[in-house]
């Protein structure tokens, strides 16, 4: 081993398929460290990136808001088939102050 080599992890490259993956994992709900698990990354080495490289965030952002849109869509498709339970779910958190249960009695 070279004796001016600092010991630790490999650098990382931050190429379109690591942000795709990040965008993946993220829009299936996984939190930022479940995200770093899954990549094999360390926590340490991924907050040091995010401040380096804002496409990290961005990727991450990206993949909470698909997931969300996907999840609302499936909920208001659930609720235009005639899911009572997916209309109320949508209508008291889309519209709380008209249809929250409390509002009601």
């Amino acid at each position: 081993m070279n004796k001016n080599m600092k010991p630790g992890p490999k650098p990382r490259k931050t190429t379109q398929e690591f942000f795709k993956q990040i965008e993946h994992h993220a829009s299936r709900g996984l939190s930022q460290q479940q995200i770093c698990h899954a990549l094999g990354i360390s926590e340490t080495w991924w907050y040091e990136a995010k401040q380096k490289n804002p496409d990290i965030t961005e990727s991450y952002k990206k993949g909470k808001a698909k997931g969300i849109g996907e999840i609302c869509n499936s909920i208001f498709e659930q609720a235009l088939n005639g899911s009572i339970a997916a209309a109320c779910f949508y209508l008291k958190n889309r519209d709380p102050n008209r249809w929250s249960y409390f509002k009601l009695l």
